[in-house]
């Protein structure tokens, strides 16, 4: 009996402690019913309920009741996920009753309006993560600007990630200050205001913001003139900016152009950049100084005439590590990839101090096709043919042939050593070069080759000050090749919070 006594009082605390979900969709409408009865009946266990996640889009009854059965008596509630989509009226009265939820770390709010913000204005946690999402349909900045609701978690916040937010200019009466945030991640949010992210955050060291753009150079150029004219009054005004950043992320350029951020970074991904955006990205670069630099061009950006900001791209003289993506269109022939790579080559010997390079080209094959269709297109051949008389094997793809990948071939051709040989031999400090090909595909195969230097061959001061002799290089495994890429970043789960 004691046994069983001693099995269950450990066994509940860990049950209890599991990520609770109320939705109205089944099956949690028949747990949420026997839940809120065990509550009832047992309303001290409540102390155990450590994460809750709320989903509905209707007024129930029994989720709201149990809700604030659950967070009446909170007081080791960590993390609480808000997802509503009903009236006004009932969110506001669903919340007011809990101003304090002392042990609360992680809040996610989701659909915010009126009666959200009204919460977060009187809540009192010690938060270390927020994640805030606006109604992305609202024209009201007001009533889509985060800091005004972050004021309560000043001492605490450590991570913030909005979507849909308008981060406009600060008014010096409503300055707001979390010294201690460290990661923010926008989404969404057009092109915010960039002395206020840094007056809001002065310690921010890791910054991501996903946000394409699709706007000219002029009104690019209009919007960087702006932020970059109000870093200088902010400066005027006694405040410090950022000296530095660990890591930035950015979904394209243009965003970053945009921001006008002159100070160095650690660490800088960028997913895309446009080859018409090449002097702006060249700005950029020279504005973030990076040490090490993740960043995907379109293969038309090595293919024209050489000019002097692509030359120069990676010419900042702090540049250590490179992983340089190049992605060709399925028209782009065989001769465009060796000509985008050669390209690629003198461009990156301006980055003398390089010691780190992994090369990556990409191509579409002319057969990329949804699984959707091609199964249409399979359906269809197969029954052209029981039509005809003809045996139809239903496991057989032979209905569904591939044309030539000239691409993949030529790329299996390729004497992938001479071409980290000869990238090892204009680059003095290089260490490591990694060659990757991949065919975007649903299932790639990737092919990772890469190689590190053993030896440098001795050179008098006569020989050309360009050219550093290889004596010795040493083939390198892909999964040492993946081992050495992540090693010089952060996980990217680390951008991304999620409340369960």
């Amino acid at each position: 009996m004691k046994t069983c006594q001693a099995l269950y009082q450990a066994g509940l605390p860990y049950l209890l402690g599991l990520p609770l979900i109320l939705a109205v969709h089944e099956p949690h409408r028949k747990f949420n019913e026997d839940f809120r009865q065990y509550i009832r009946f047992h309303p001290s266990h409540t102390r155990y309920i450590k994460v809750v996640s709320i989903y509905t889009y209707l007024d129930d009854e029994c989720i709201f009741d149990l809700l604030s059965l659950v967070l009446k008596d909170a007081c080791h509630l960590e993390t609480l996920e808000i997802n509503l989509d009903i009236q006004e009226e009932t969110r506001a009265t669903l919340f007011a009753p809990h101003s304090s939820i002392p042990s609360l770390r992680y809040l996610s709010v989701a659909n915010l309006d009126v009666p959200e913000r009204n919460m977060l204005k009187t809540l009192t946690a010690p938060l270390n993560g927020l994640l805030l999402r606006f109604e992305p349909a609202s024209d009201n900045d007001n009533l889509r600007n985060p800091i005004p609701l972050l004021r309560n978690f000043s001492d605490t916040l450590r991570y913030l990630m909005t979507t849909s937010a308008s981060w406009t200019r600060q008014e010096s009466g409503e300055i707001t200050i979390l010294p201690h945030l460290r990661i923010l991640n926008m989404k969404n949010n057009g092109v915010p205001n960039s002395a206020t992210i840094i007056r809001t955050f002065p310690n921010l060291s890791r910054f991501a913001i996903e946000e394409r753009i699709s706007l000219d150079i002029e009104k690019l150029a209009l919007l960087r003139t702006s932020n970059v004219e109000g870093q200088h009054q902010f400066h005027g005004s006694g405040f410090k900016s950022w000296s530095g950043l660990e890591e930035v992320r950015a979904k394209d350029i243009s965003i970053l152009y945009a921001l006008g951020l002159a100070c160095k970074v650690d660490r800088l991904v960028v997913n895309y950049c446009s080859s018409s955006l090449l002097k702006e990205t060249q700005i950029v670069l020279s504005d973030m100084r990076p040490t090490i630099l993740n960043i995907h061009f379109s293969s038309d950006a090595f293919l024209g005439d050489p000019v002097e900001y692509m030359e120069h791209m990676f010419a900042y003289g702090e540049l250590t590590h490179l992983t340089l993506e190049l992605f060709f269109v399925e028209s782009n022939t065989v001769g465009k990839m060796d000509c985008g790579i050669l390209r690629a080559i003198e461009i990156i010997q301006h980055a003398t101090k390089l010691e780190y390079l992994n090369l990556s080209v990409m191509w579409a094959r002319p057969y990329r096709r949804s699984a959707y269709l091609r199964n249409i297109l399979r359906e269809a051949a197969r029954i052209r043919r029981a039509k005809a008389g003809e045996y139809v094997d239903e496991d057989s793809d032979s209905d569904d042939p591939k044309p030539p990948d000239p691409m993949g071939e030529h790329v299996d051709a390729l004497d992938h050593k001479a071409i980290a040989t000869r990238i090892f031999d204009v680059l003095e400090f290089l260490q490591v070069v990694v060659l990757n090909f991949q065919p975007v595909e649903e299932d790639p195969k990737t092919l990772t080759r890469g190689w590190r230097v053993m030896k440098r061959a001795a050179r008098s001061k006569e020989e050309a000050a360009n050219v550093h002799d290889i004596a010795e290089l040493r083939e390198i495994s892909a999964e040492e090749c993946r081992r050495l890429d992540e090693s010089f970043g952060h996980d990217d789960d680390d951008f991304y919070f999620t409340a369960c």
